[in-house]
């Protein structure tokens, strides 16, 4: 049976080990690349992010809201606690804000970013305290510290770690508003009101995956309360689209060359296929076959490869990842769908029939009288 699957020796398994390394480019490298791009938009901060800033309208004596001229009434803590409770309804992404919080009473005010609802992780990138911390601090505070604890105004603090240096240079403090305690949280949403009332403050709307509905969302909830919103992500972004979309286009373009270098690979290896079976293909076309017929043949004899390159790749993948999983305990993301899958098999298949064309032009050369009157000599 194998000496049938492999009578033309070497020439069989080069084709097979092509077709297998375009395979395992497709269902390996595509995951790995993937994966990689994940830890770098993680040290890069969320893939998807979006920073407004908010500015509530006053109102005017009848309850009307503020025209030109005209002096307004300042946003009542009341509404102030109706547009808090109301973010409670965004459900993707996280929300976080940015304010100065008084650390010595009258004295020294900070500015913090608050996590004030959370959907998912706190990246790496704001936290050396970890995923779970309440309350992180910047050096910058060092000399307000006594022990494990800090005094932010009227409350006193756990402090559970320290800001990354990236956020340090951002903000002094971090506070996860749903991890304090009922006195910490009122005490600093006090303080977040007052901000309001003086001036905008800035949300910065950020997750892993789409944020849109939660910017909807967002929006429609400061139009509720007649706040104005503006998009200021190009302003105070940490990091451009342009800069951030360059990791990104390295890696496809790696990913395109490793799939040209395969494909490229591939078709050598099929015209080395066609060479050796010249003298076959030489006598045949003197026995009166056409292009067409010995091209079938050709499709033939390496569609058996082909079908066999399939499951064997498929176990150099087991063998790669279970290697993966021992030696390092993780196993790369599957960023595949039964669709993707079928079409990454089609792609395949794709290559094949380019490799067969490959092989008709070069079918198309073979002169018999030249070839035959060769092997005479």
């Amino acid at each position: 049976m194998l000496k049938k699957l492999f009578r033309n020796g070497s020439a069989d398994i080069l084709v097979m080990i092509s077709l297998e390394l375009v395979f395992v480019i497709l269902f390996y490298l595509i995951p790995l690349f993937s994966t990689l791009e994940k830890i770098q938009r993680k040290a890069d901060g969320y893939q998807y992010e979006k920073y407004f800033e908010v500015q509530f309208a006053s109102y005017n004596s009848e309850g009307i809201l503020e025209v030109e001229g005209e002096k307004g009434q300042e946003l009542s803590y009341h509404d102030f606690e109706q547009f808090w409770d109301k973010l409670e309804d965004i459900s993707t992404g996280n929300i976080y804000l940015y304010t100065s919080i008084d650390v010595v009473k009258n004295v020294s005010f900070y500015t913090g970013k608050l996590l004030v609802k959370r959907n998912e992780a706190v990246l790496e990138k704001f936290l050396d305290a970890g995923d779970e911390a309440a309350f992180a601090i910047s050096p910058v505070l060092d000399s307000y510290v006594d022990g494990e604890y800090i005094q932010m105004g009227d409350v006193t603090c756990h402090i559970d770690g320290y800001l990354t240096k990236s956020e340090q240079q951002i903000c002094a403090f971090y506070a996860d508003m749903e991890a304090l305690s009922e006195e910490q949280r009122e005490y600093f949403k006090e303080e977040i009101y007052q901000t309001f009332k003086e001036g905008a403050m800035i949300f910065y709307l950020a997750g892993e995956n789409d944020i849109s509905s939660a910017e909807e969302v967002f929006r429609d909830i400061c139009g509720s309360f007649h706040a104005e919103t503006e998009d200021v992500t190009e302003d105070i972004s940490t990091q451009t689209s342009q800069e951030k979309s360059v990791y990104s286009m390295i890696n496809k373009y790696a990913l395109l060359l490793c799939l040209m270098l395969a494909v490229v690979n591939a078709v050598n290896v099929t015209q080395n296929y066609v060479k050796r079976k010249t003298e076959e293909y030489a006598v045949r076309k003197a026995y009166g076959y056409t292009d067409m017929q010995i091209l079938l043949i050709n499709m033939k004899n390496m569609g058996k490869d082909f079908i066999i390159a399939i499951p064997a790749g498929l176990c150099v993948l087991a063998g790669i990842h279970s290697i993966e999983k021992n030696m390092f305990g993780t196993v790369y993301d599957n960023p595949f769908t039964l669709v993707q899958i079928l079409c990454l098999l089609a792609a395949g298949i794709a290559v094949y029939f380019l490799t067969q064309w490959f092989a008709l032009r070069r079918i198309m050369g073979i002169d018999p009288a030249t070839i035959i009157q060769s092997k005479n000599d």
